[in-house]
């Protein structure tokens, strides 16, 4: 009887990946009691439609902890496996010992007894990188940046492309990184049709979830090539409208189970009192991304929607400046911007944006600049070559013109203008372009564009300037000792 009811068992494995799981728990991790949760059910649900080649695109979103890699990155291919030795599995996260680790773990439930004695996979060759089964299968394990391969996989399986830390601005050329890898490494690997799937927690508006997701789209009937997706947030949010501390639209998951608002995900693993502390240790962006899987958190990030009032003129006698971030290359995506602030005393308002997606710059600074005046300084980056300089520094000869040092990082030089946004002493002068002024600001750092930002910064620290070494404070007046 005992005999019969293992091999019941083992074949009812082969076909459910929460049964081989639990089946094989203890192998992956010798000691650890499996704790079980109803998302695992819908992960697994998910993936064996990604097995029957349901499912072509998938990108899986949820916290860390969750045991997200443990089912898409060690137990599934190692089930794949268990019915056809022959599939080929390349997986790649933002580090090679990630990738090693999972390769250990997949091979210790594949060597384990039980497994051999009731499934026909052996391996060929078992290193660290890489195991080959005696048909044909393998699995390999790179990184981002590694060493990539030539071989073409049945599945593809990208895992936490980017370290956490990676999320602000000032790493963006990881971020960057991780995307160029998806594009050029994974793409090139189509000779045998594979499914895709990602699986990580959201850190910037522009990493591989979301990079994915605005240049595909998500999965529907009139959209096939779009990516399916699987969200999960530490809480649970049911839908809503645009509001003012959030302008997006939201609808949960229709695989949540949960139905009351705040409802924790797995609240037998990570209590109230977990989560409350992992939310102090991680702070804003973090808690949101990671937490949340919303990269940006209600009410903004480093500046908050609620520290900003709307007026209609500025007063008589400010002093201007008009800040310009430009963008880097032609048709890079990124925009041109434009943004003058006045000063008054002690308040300070945002006044206009002046935008443009276009290779003609110096037409739009010398056009702005005429609308603007002569008494209206003018600081742009200086992360332009000395070519650029010279050359605007002639277009603009009669104007208070000057390159603003970008010798610290993006949220450096934000800081002292979001300190007098903090305090209230920053206004907004009422446009059409205020929405998508503040939408970015209260995106920054985690979000798509930081032009207006920067542009912002370069205004701002030019209005407070001081220049002891001449004795000049620039105010609502100038002061000369």
């Amino acid at each position: 009887m005992h005999i019969l009811r293992s091999l019941t068992h083992f074949s009812l494995a082969k076909q459910s990946l929460p049964e081989f799981t639990r089946l094989f728990w203890n192998c992956a991790q010798p000691g650890v009691p499996l704790s079980w949760n109803w998302h695992l059910d819908e992960i697994c649900d998910v993936l064996t439609d990604v097995k029957a080649g349901k499912i072509k695109r998938l990108i899986i979103n949820q916290p860390p902890g969750t045991m997200k890699s443990f089912i898409v990155n060690v137990f599934f291919p190692a089930w794949i496996w268990s019915e056809d030795p022959s599939q080929k599995f390349l997986t790649c996260a933002y580090s090679d010992d990630n990738t090693i680790r999972d390769n250990e773990r997949v091979r210790l439930i594949i060597t384990s007894e039980e497994f051999k004695h009731h499934y026909p996979l052996r391996l060929r060759k078992a290193g660290a990188k890489r195991m080959d089964t005696t048909m044909e299968g393998w699995r390999i394990a790179t990184s981002v940046g590694g060493q990539g391969t030539g071989d073409h996989p049945n599945y593809l399986i990208m895992d936490d492309l980017l370290k956490a830390k990676d999320s602000l601005s000032t790493t963006r050329a990881a971020i960057n990184e991780a995307n160029a890898w998806v594009d050029i490494t994974a793409s090139t690997r189509i000779a045998n049709n594979p499914a895709f799937i990602l699986i990580m927690q959201r850190l910037h508006e522009l990493d591989p979830t979301g990079y994915l997701l605005s240049k595909f789209g998500k999965w529907s009937e009139s959209n096939p090539h779009g990516w399916h997706t699987v969200i999960f947030p530490m809480h649970y949010r049911p839908a809503s409208g645009p509001t003012i501390v959030d302008p997006l639209e939201y609808e949960p998951d229709p695989r949540d189970k949960r139905k009351i608002p705040g409802e924790l995900l797995w609240p037998s693993r990570f209590t109230e009192e977990m989560v409350r502390q992992e939310e102090i240790s991680l702070a804003d962006f973090g808690a949101a991304g990671q937490l949340e899987q919303r990269p940006i958190p209600l009410g903004g990030g480093l500046f908050k929607r609620d520290w900003f009032e709307i007026v209609d003129a500025v007063p008589e006698k400010a002093i201007r400046c008009r800040g310009w971030d430009i963008a880097e290359t032609e048709d890079g995506g990124d925009w041109t911007r434009g943004v003058k602030i006045a000063r008054l005393g002690g308040t300070f308002y945002v006044e206009s944006v002046v935008s443009a997606r276009s290779t003609l710059v110096d037409a739009l600074i010398k056009s702005t600049a005429e609308i603007d005046g002569k008494r209206c300084k003018i600081r742009e980056g200086s992360g332009s070559g000395k070519a650029t300089i010279k050359s605007r520094s002639m277009l603009l000869i009669g104007y208070d013109f000057d390159f603003s040092p970008e010798t610290d990082s993006k949220i450096e030089r934000a800081n002292p203008f979001r300190a007098q946004c903090h305090a209230g002493n920053v206004k907004i002068v009422r446009g059409p372009w205020n929405e998508e002024y503040l939408s970015e600001l209260c995106s920054f750092p985690a979000g798509k564009f930081d032009d207006q930002v920067d542009a912002s910064s370069n205004a701002f620290n030019e209005l407070v300037k001081v220049i002891t070494g001449l004795g000049l404070t620039w105010g609502p007046e100038r002061v000369i000792r």
